[in-house]
């Protein structure tokens, strides 16, 4: 008999214990009996006096996929999972973002593009619009996607609702509209108002808009300051967001989250006044800053294992429960392991990847990029869109497949948190270690135990899985 290593188990009391299996999602409050069981499976003390005695709880363990007759049988068990999840990323997912211009009214001090590349006045021309489009079809055409699949999209900036290129943002939202196409519009919200007749002319074909407020008033305007005045406007994006709500356009709210600002409980308050938790056209987003570029001389940047602090002013462990609309899924693993137990009893199984293959960036200078953070280097493209389209057969081309690597890699596959693991950024690994095949993985049993040990006393008023069912 085999215990998989990729289930976390955690005794609760005396009663209660907790399995949370990473290989299907499925998490089950079971009685303590089962974790000590399992521990005994797990130490190969497993008599049979114990088998027969414990009989029916071995089937349960066996028939969630909690144990196996051998480690060949679990790992037969991961690969095809894995061959699933492949086929239908493969088949069902594709990305585009376009960037209609570099410049951006801001200037924020852990911003992932160079300050450079923020100043630059470059911008798509309505032709260069019109060509990135001919290129988006032929990639689908190739891609040859599910036909009950679309491909999504992002538009971004720099600033991506800059006044100046308000006739191109009209003319890529017609073109979407044009497919039956959505988008998500990442924009710092300074705006928002100047644009509400485009955005709201053309809602149908709007995702949701992601504004980035980073707290409460003083601390969003020292963060993030006008290039022109050196001050941030809270009140002006405060106004965008409800205008837009008001119109009907959903709101992603952004908040990026560092030293300088980790204490997140008055913003809290500060949503909770406004109305905002419990809206479903509100989400709440918040995520740590990342240095893809080095971020200048910003040395604000916090360690991941803080996330479970900065999560606590969530009371609640699931926050639909308690009428709060938040995200967690900048958080990696904990938003996974979160959202296994906010599903209990049932399979909730999902690989986090990277859509770097799978991801098209179109560019105000003509190149295609895999992704934003590597539009600073031209060497970094992969093929251009005008005034042609071509892709190139290019060697700087990033190949990270997350699915591959926990099938395939030494490290990933025998990690107990692959499966709810994003795995590391490509484009950081390759600059850390020259390699974006090298990991850079943190502690991850520690974080989990943490989280969930924070959660400890909510976890315990879940009830036992029915055994009777089964």
């Amino acid at each position: 008999m085999y215990s998989s290593h990729r289930v976390f188990t955690m005794s609760l009391n005396e009663n209660k214990a907790l399995f949370i299996n990473t290989l299907t999602g499925m998490t089950l409050i079971l009685p303590d009996s089962y974790y000590q069981l399992f521990r005994l499976i797990d130490q190969d003390k497993l008599t049979d006096k114990i088998t027969q005695q414990f009989s029916k709880e071995i089937q349960l363990l066996k028939s969630k996929n909690y144990i196996f007759e051998s480690k060949a049988e679990e790992q037969a068990y991961f690969d095809n999972k894995m061959k699933a999840q492949m086929e239908r990323t493969q088949k069902n997912l594709i990305h585009f973002t376009f960037v209609p211009t570099h410049l951006c009214n801001y200037d924020c001090g852990y911003c992932f593009e160079t300050k450079e590349q923020r100043s630059k006045n470059t911008n798509l021309s309505s032709e260069m619009i019109k060509t990135a489009f001919e290129a988006v079809d032929q990639l689908c055409a190739e891609i040859d996607l599910q036909p009950d699949s679309k491909p999504t999209f992002h538009l971004m900036g720099g600033e991506t609702l800059l006044l100046h290129i308000k006739p191109q943002i009209k003319l890529l939202l017609e073109e979407l509209n044009k497919r039956n196409f959505q988008t998500e519009i990442i924009t710092n919200g300074h705006f928002l108002s100047e644009y509400m007749d485009i955005l709201s002319e053309n809602k149908s074909v709007i995702q949701a808009l992601q504004v980035t407020l980073d707290g409460t008033e003083e601390v969003h305007n020292r963060r993030r300051i006008l290039k022109t005045t050196g001050v941030g406007n809270f009140n002006k994006i405060v106004q965008g967001i409800d205008s837009a709500l008001e119109h009907g356009i959903p709101i992603k709210l952004r908040m990026n989250i560092d030293k300088s600002n980790e204490d997140i409980s008055e913003f809290i308050d500060f949503l909770k006044m406004k109305g905002w938790f419990g809206r479903k056209d509100l989400l709440f987003l918040p995520g740590i800053v990342n240095d893809f570029n080095e971020c200048g001389d910003y040395n604000e940047l916090i360690n991941e294992d803080k996330i479970t602090e900065i999560m606590k002013p969530f009371s609640s462990l699931s926050c639909e429960k308690s009428g709060e609309d938040t995200s967690f899924v900048s958080f990696g693993i904990l938003h996974k392991i979160k959202s296994y137990l906010e599903q209990m009893n049932r399979k909730n199984f999902s690989l986090q990847d990277c859509m770097i293959n799978r991801s098209f960036v179109f560019s105000p200078n003509g190149k295609i990029f895999q992704c934003p953070v590597t539009m600073h280097k031209n060497e970094h493209a992969i093929g251009e869109f005008a005034p042609t389209f071509k892709m190139y057969d290019s060697t700087s081309r990033f190949g990270w497949n997350h699915i591959k690597e926990v099938r395939e890699e030494k490290g990933c596959s025998t990690c107990a948190t692959a499966t709810v693991c994003p795995g590391p950024c490509p484009i950081q690994a390759r600059k850390e270690f020259e390699s974006e095949r090298m990991h850079s993985c943190k502690n991850t049993d520690n974080a989990i135990s943490e989280y969930l040990e924070h959660y400890k006393e909510e976890i315990l008023k879940l009830p036992i899985f029915e055994l009777k069912d089964n």
